[in-house]
């Protein structure tokens, strides 16, 4: 009990930072669970041929999916927005306006004493959000692709590292005027993701960071060239689902069964 409570009281203090992309530990999830988190984002990028800095916030409430073991899908909805430094002058500050979001990954089986997995997948969000005189709408798309690794380092703890593409394919409208496309011009990045969950209790956090070759530490007005990101959750399972991790852990562990057979036989001889 005392590590459950000490795992929500990290996952609390991690939610007070900013936010980024999301995950899920998809080994501690089966077909008759579904795992519940929020996810966030805050990033940053060069958009149009002018390489104009602009800044994205993206929140959504996630349901993940695993209806095979190495196979997660989700579904979100939340809120998007982007702010826009147009010509250092003249700037485009965007509400936030509903979001939906979809999402695919890929697992292999652990291998290597189950200490590492390759995963691949994508997720997808719509951006939609005008400024306060709404005369001008910024609009569209925003794919995220990305393969990496996974290594475990014991049971509560995953590092994943990769590679991902941050694709914007989006559109910006002044009243009634032509529309005008715009997209990131670094589209590579490189990413590093902590997952800290516990498989008993279903409960997981995950904390990601990623950045193109144009990084720049100057974070006065907010992630350059890079982004951070938060997803916190909790997983849901039936309770023939917590029988099933109880035979995983005889498979994993072949002198427990054996150990609580004689557990089991000490508390009958007290009585």
């Amino acid at each position: 009990m005392k590590r459950t409570q000490l795992m929500f009281a990290t996952i609390a203090a991690a939610g007070l930072l900013s936010a980024v992309s999301a995950g899920i530990p998809v080994q501690d999830m089966s077909s008759t669970s579904v795992g519940i988190d929020y996810s966030g984002v805050w990033r940053g990028a060069e958009i149009t041929t002018l390489n104009v800095p602009a800044h994205e916030s993206v929140h959504h409430v996630n349901v993940r999916y695993a209806p095979l073991p190495y196979v997660l899908l989700s579904a979100g909805f939340g809120a998007a927005n982007i702010s826009v430094d147009t010509c250092r002058q003249v700037q485009f500050k965007g509400s936030l306006n509903f979001s939906p979001a979809l999402g695919i990954n890929v697992f292999s089986p652990a291998f290597l004493k189950k200490t590492l997995r390759v995963t691949a997948g994508a997720k997808a969000h719509y951006l939609y959000t005008k400024n306060s005189d709404k005369s001008y709408v910024y609009s569209g798309p925003v794919v995220v692709p990305n393969a990496g690794f996974i290594v475990s380092l014991g049971e509560y703890v995953d590092l994943e590292a990769g590679a991902r593409f941050m694709l914007m394919f989006g559109s910006m409208q002044k009243g009634s005027e032509d529309a005008l496309s715009f997209s990131n011009g670094r589209q590579k990045r490189g990413y590093l993701s902590v997952m800290l969950h516990t498989p008993s209790e279903g409960v997981y956090m995950m904390a990601d960071f990623d950045a193109s070759s144009g990084m720049d530490m100057n974070w006065t007005n907010g992630p350059a060239e890079s982004s951070i990101g938060i997803s916190v959750g909790i997983i849901l399972r039936q309770p023939k689902d917590r029988l099933s991790r109880r035979m995983n852990t005889y498979d994993d562990y072949p002198g427990y069964k054996e150990m609580e057979k004689k557990i089991d036989e000490m508390e009958k001889e007290l009585k």
